[in-house]
């Protein structure tokens, strides 16, 4: 799983484009400013903290250097919009490898997996 990151991460590098990263169980994919201002109002719930998800196991997905310029909102199922404009926004987990995405918009959501007894489907928590 860390190499894969890897690779994600020194193509994101070299190609200097903002593109969707993987870490874990949680997708960043870059959406522009017009959507990001839609969805705002849906999200609601400003973050206060860097700390975007908490799984099962404890750990925790942070962002690094977490300021008040970074804007962060969450919806009740558990997705994020965040907003880093002026430098990278570094991703800390202790079961993966750091990621970086470049200044831009993002929408995080949580993957998500079929459960067959209730015939719906959850969210994955790492």
């Amino acid at each position: 799983m860390k190499t894969q990151e890897k690779k994600q991460s020194e193509v994101d590098q070299k190609s200097q484009k903002t593109i969707q990263q993987r870490q874990g169980d949680l997708l960043f994919v870059p959406i522009s400013e017009d959507s990001y201002q839609s969805l705002k109002s849906k999200f609601g719930k400003k973050l206060q903290s860097g700390v975007l998800i908490t799984g099962e196991s404890g750990h925790s997905h942070v962002v690094r250097d977490f300021h008040e310029s970074i804007e962060i909102y969450a919806n009740n199922e558990g997705d994020l919009l965040i907003k880093t404009t002026d430098q990278p926004l570094s991703i800390d987990h202790e079961e993966h490898q750091t990621i970086t995405l470049p200044p831009s918009h993002y929408r995080m959501k949580r993957q998500e997996e079929w459960d067959w007894a209730t015939e719906e489907t959850q969210k994955v928590l790492d």
